[in-house]
């Protein structure tokens, strides 16, 4: 979580943009001058746009907190033993299809495991195995969580339709 704040999380988010501006300069599209205030206006924002920064420290901080809970529960779960899993977290307005099609739905740990072998959906991180599905879940600022659930559950679930893909 402290790496994904202060460290990779802002290199991965942010250093990319810059290095962008600093590659234009070199390349001689740009002046100096140019250069300063294209890095102030990222930095600053300006009166129609807010500043970069400020446009993704929600989604860092969510990515955060949400992938240090998610480890924390898959470390439990596979303590455990745990084969099943409620994909489980509420619809808005910019809800993935990925999550879309899960939430509120039961699936097997072998499932799951199968996700993470879909290419290119929107928002999928970089990284995601059948390990780390568990963590990532539907990827960037994903406010999905994987609960563990007893077999009992599961079953019960499946008896009324709610497993599986919808």
């Amino acid at each position: 979580t402290k790496d994904a704040l202060l460290g990779a999380g802002i290199r991965n988010n942010f250093g990319t943009a810059i290095q962008e501006v600093l590659k234009d300069n070199i390349a001689g599209i740009g002046t100096r001058s140019q250069l300063n205030e294209t890095l102030r206006k990222f930095i600053e924002g300006t009166d129609t746009e807010k500043a970069f920064l400020n446009r993704y420290i929600k989604q860092t901080t969510n990515d955060s907190v949400m992938t240090f809970n998610s480890e924390y529960i898959q470390t439990i779960a596979d303590d455990l033993g745990v084969e099943y899993y409620l994909y489980s977290g509420t619809i808005i307005s910019d809800t993935r299809e990925f999550c879309q099609a899960r939430a509120g739905r039961y699936f097997t740990k072998a499932e799951v495991e199968k996700w993470a072998s879909l290419k290119g959906w929107q928002g999928r991180m970089a990284g995601t195995n059948s390990s780390t599905i568990f963590i990532y879940r539907g990827g960037y600022n994903c406010r999905h969580q994987l609960w563990p659930v007893a077999k009992e559950q599961y079953e019960s679930a499946k008896e009324r339709g709610r497993t599986g893909l919808r």
